[in-house]
Formats: structure tokens, C-alpha cells, sequence
């Protein structure tokens, strides 16, 4: 697939970039990170319900914000935060998705409907320490884009579908209709490390988002156990926020994880719905909880993970609990 090839080249090219970038600099000017995040139910062979995600973020340098945008932060309640550094950037993406049974061109009354989500995000974070040793990150995000035929969802999977010789679905006449999108949403993590060399950490993190796409609340935690831990607040999956330390990597690590995650969820598009017109929807689950495991490879300013996901029933037809996996590769400057 030609867009395969050239998101492999994009991704070696930022890698060696990456690498030049930081001989570059001074060890005190923490730099841009890029990451790329591909999610797909195809890498543990389903093809159903969240089926497909695809994110790139850009994050630039430490401090890198306009005047007003700082002093804007000092205005934002900072819960015990005491804020050493901002940061801002911005992200794009699209998720797809879609019933269980693709083969039917009739509406699936008892199953999520076909749905395409296509955003851009702008980011904005403030990291520093909480009652004065822990380290603390607070990211703040507001995504708009457009839910409907004009995310490109259709396109995109029977693309997909047709390249690598699967059943090409039938259903997406029943999508649900264009309409515009908008999510606010808040995350707190905190960092808790045991060892330097070797280390053991707990990443704890709360928050809740607003709009028609998503209003929640959430809290959840990552274990991870390495040499050579980055000290940042976990891997990349596109449901995360593009965390970093901002601290220069010179040596190589690697490291496994785990984590849970509930939800408490008031809204969602994909499952209740267009809120502007009538649509296609489900009987949505009010509590969702999800499982994360995985490995992060590092090498100096490039970094590889791997997470498996498995996410407990959304809405109350459902039969099984979805999995998929989450590729992430991350590229600092």
C-alpha cells in the first residue's frame, strides 16, 4: 500500500532527524516530539466495533507558547501543581467505526452503527511537581473536526480492505450523517519511581472530557518495570495524551507495562448517536473498563511500543469484549 510505504519513509527520516537534532542542542533546551500512532483490531485478527485509529502529534519544544497562553495557565486552577515548564502542539487523526457484521448492506438495529471521526486537536500542557517532589503533568486538549461520510471513513477501510484482499464491508450507506465534532478534554498524571538504572513505576491519572464526541470522567493506572526508563508518563496510544519528559535520551532501554482503566460515560457519539438529527444508536453502557499491556523499545531519541488492549462491553448488546492493538513510534528533536 503506497500510503504504507510512506509513512515508513516519513517515520526513518524523523528517526535519523531526530538523531542529528539532538547532537545538536544543549542537554538544557528539551526539544519537539512527533509521534505516530496506528490502532487496528486487525493485529489480533477481529475486524469489528473500534475498528480502526490512526494519530500524529507534534509537541514543540519546552516553553515554546505565546505570552498570553502562559500567563493564561496561571490562571488555570493548579490543584497542587507547582509548574516548571509548558508546553504546546497540536495533533490530527481519524477512528473508524463499524458492526460486527460487515457482509449486510441493511441497518444492524442491535449493533453499533458505521461511523467516521475525523479531527484536529490542539494541545496544551503544563508539567512540573506535585507537593513539591512527584512529578506531575496536566494535558489539556480540544479537538474539532467532523463525524459523517466527510471524516473519509468509508474510504479509508474499504481501501484497506480491497489492498489486502479482505471482505470490502457493505453497511456504510447506514453511517451516521455529517456533522461537526468537538471534544474539551483534561488528564492528570502523576510519576512514581522506585530504582534509577533499574526501575519500577506507577503512573496514576484522572480526568474527564466534554462535548458531543465524548463527556466522561476517568481514572487509571500504568505499572511499568525497565532498564533505562524513560522518565516521561507512559507509552503512546491514541486514547493518552502525547506525554514526555522533555528530558534528552543518550542511551538505549527498554521496558514492559500494564494498566487499567474505567470510564464513567454520559455520552457518545458512536454509540448514542448524532446529537443535531436522528440516527442509528445503541443502549450505552454507563461504566467501560479496559486492560493495557505491553513493551517499549528506546533508543537514544527514537522509541517503538507495542500495547494490547482489551475494552469490556460499551453498550448492552454487545457479546464479546473488543481487542485490539496499538503500534506507537515516537521521535524526539
Amino acid at each position: 500500500m503506497g500510503s504504507k510505504k510512506t509513512v515508513v519513509v516519513l517515520c526513518l527520516f524523523l528517526c535519523c532527524l531526530g538523531a542529528v537534532g539532538s547532537e545538536l542542542r544543549t542537554n538544557t533546551v528539551p526539544g519537539a516530539v512527533f509521534t505516530f500512532t496506528e490502532e487496528n483490531d486487525l493485529f489480533i485478527k477481529t475486524d469489528r466495533h473500534y475498528t480502526q485509529g490512526l494519530k500524529f502529534s507534534y509537541l514543540f519544544e519546552d516553553d515554546f507558547v505565546p505570552h498570553w497562553l502562559a500567563n493564561a495557565s496561571d490562571k488555570l486552577p493548579a490543584f497542587g501543581l507547582h509548574t516548571d515548564h509548558h508546553k504546546m502542539g497540536f495533533a490530527i487523526g481519524q477512528n473508524i467505526f463499524t458492526p460486527a457484521d460487515l457482509k449486510t448492506s441493511a441497518p444492524i438495529l442491535d449493533d453499533r452503527p458505521y461511523a467516521g471521526w475525523l479531527y484536529g486537536s490542539m494541545i496544551f500542557q503544563r508539567r512540573g511537581t506535585f507537593i513539591g517532589t512527584v512529578p506531575t503533568l496536566d494535558n489539556y486538549e480540544l479537538s474539532l473536526g467532523v463525524v459523517g461520510p466527510a471524516s473519509f471513513a468509508e474510504d479509508a477501510q474499504k481501501k484497506v480492505h480491497q489492498i489486502r484482499g479482505l471482505d470490502i464491508p457493505q453497511g456504510w450507506d447506514n453511517q451516521l450523517r455529517t456533522e461537526p465534532g468537538l471534544m474539551v478534554r483534561y488528564t492528570r498524571l502523576w510519576l512514581f519511581r522506585a530504582g534509577e538504572e533499574f526501575s519500577a513505576d506507577a503512573i496514576p491519572d484522572v480526568g474527564f472530557a466534554l462535548g458531543n464526541i465524548g463527556t466522561f470522567a476517568n481514572a487509571g493506572v500504568t505499572f511499568r518495570l525497565g532498564y533505562h526508563v524513560p522518565t516521561d508518563f507512559g507509552p503512546a496510544i491514541i486514547d493518552a495524551p502525547a506525554a514526555d519528559s522533555g528530558v534528552d535520551r543518550k542511551k538505549w532501554g527498554a521496558y514492559v507495562f500494564t494498566g487499567v482503566d474505567g470510564k464513567a460515560v454520559g455520552y457518545n457519539e458512536f454509540l448514542d448517536g448524532t446529537l443535531f438529527r436522528s440516527s442509528q444508536s445503541v443502549d450505552r453502557n454507563i461504566l467501560v473498563g479496559e486492560a493495557r499491556a505491553g513493551a517499549v523499545f528506546v533508543l537514544k531519541t527514537c522509541e517503538i511500543s507495542y500495547t494490547y488492549v482489551v475494552r469490556s462491553h460499551e453498550f448492552h448488546q454487545q457479546k464479546q469484549n473488543d481487542i485490539f492493538g496499538s503500534l506507537s513510534l515516537k521521535f524526539r528533536f
